[in-house]
């Protein structure tokens, strides 16, 4: 069986991706996710001051911090947040002028689960960047409005065959249409009464014509984020408490759905920063555990548009164009066909069930040992 495959050939060079890049993500930056994050969060909060009551509501509920004036503690933490500017900062960059504020420090990264292309959810996606040209640019030879019947010229369709599903694409009005029947090698048909311009065409496979190959590997990646007051102890306290606030209220649409998943935190003891030895510096951390899926394409190739099949015996060529072919029972040398009444001995067998070609009772020569038989008596009767 040979198989003749019409695709889309590559194209010479592929343009850059454009978005929404689908899953083709390349390598997540999780420290943009995180401080992008925790920016977000945070003016969300001064825009929306109410939010702070939920952060502290706690300490107005409480019994105990009922009876040590808890609504003044909550009055001013929130009064002190909205009047302070709080940078985000790389912790490097971490220095008495920027205090008070919140740092990023990358504490893990590693590999934990190479998924490839073999179990990777989507490991093919469509390219819709590119639609590609299968012929050069032609006039047709005829054009029937009416019909849809239009001609290719010679030299096109020498290079292409023809078929269901291909669109013809008019290079003036950039639109295309499927063909929806073949009536020879060079007449194709489209959809009856189409007003466009066809002096400059080709022929395209359906979209998408190209697809990518994805493979994928998860990373963990950890974070430590300290929270830095200077002063007062108890502005690290109320820094704290907003960041995990905001860490745990946008979790989902500010980490996780842009690419931090599975986040899981955890928090420590307030210290003095050593750093700053003439000044008092006090900090508290949160550490922030997460995965990312870092993706990269691997091989960018055509989609099939159309086969067509021939048949053929393997090692004896193709089929003959004489649909009358030798009957088996006849010997090599009778060149007769099935059915001649002219040529003896060359009808095909008789039906095995035909009753008249049966011999009964079967003409056995001598007696058998075997009673095949009843007995019978003179008259031939039992």
């Amino acid at each position: 069986m040979s198989t003749t495959v019409t695709a889309n050939p590559a194209a010479p060079s592929l343009p850059p991706l454009q978005l929404p890049p689908s899953d083709a993500l390349g390598i997540v930056q999780s420290d943009v996710i995180v401080r992008v994050g925790l920016l977000r969060a945070l003016a969300d909060l001064r825009a929306k001051p109410y939010l702070l009551d939920y952060a502290f509501a706690w300490l107005r509920q409480d019994p105990q911090s009922q009876s040590i004036n808890s609504d003044r503690d909550v009055q001013q933490a929130k009064a002190w947040f909205l009047a302070t500017n709080i940078r985000v900062v790389d912790r490097m960059h971490l220095n008495a002028a920027a205090l008070p504020s919140v740092s990023l420090e990358l504490t893990s990264s590693e590999e934990v689960e190479n998924t490839d292309g073999d179990t990777h959810y989507s490991a093919r996606e469509p390219i819709a960047e590119t639609w590609p040209d299968l012929t050069p640019a032609f006039t047709p030879v005829s054009f029937d409005i009416n019909t849809g019947v239009l001609v290719v010229p010679s030299a096109i369709v020498n290079n292409i065959d023809l078929d269901l599903g291909l669109v013809l694409y008019s290079l003036r009005s950039n639109r295309g249409y499927s063909i929806v029947d073949v009536l020879d090698p060079q007449t194709l048909v489209i959809a009856a009464n189409v007003n466009d311009d066809f002096s400059r065409c080709s022929i395209r496979a359906p979209q998408p014509a190209l697809v990518r190959h994805l493979e994928s590997a998860n990373w963990r990646e950890g974070w430590d984020i300290g929270c830095h007051c200077a002063g007062e102890p108890i502005y690290c306290h109320y820094l704290y408490s907003l960041v995990l606030f905001a860490l745990l209220r946008y979790r989902k649409t500010l980490l996780e759905a842009r690419g931090y998943e599975r986040t899981v935190l955890s928090g420590g003891p307030m210290t003095r920063e050593p750093e700053f030895e003439n000044e008092l510096v006090y900090s508290r951390h949160i550490s922030i555990n997460g995965y990312v899926r870092c993706v990269w394409p691997t091989v960018f190739e055509p989609v099939v548009a159309a086969t067509d099949f021939q048949l053929g015996i393997d090692g004896g060529g193709n089929f003959p164009a004489d649909p009358q072919v030798q009957a088996p029972w006849t010997t090599p040398q009778q060149d007769s066909v099935i059915g001649d009444a002219d040529a003896p001995g060359l009808q095909p067998p008789p039906d095995p069930i035909d009753p008249v070609a049966v011999i009964w009772p079967p003409d056995v020569g001598e007696p058998a040992t075997d009673n095949l038989y009843p007995e019978t008596n003179d008259n031939g009767l039992e």
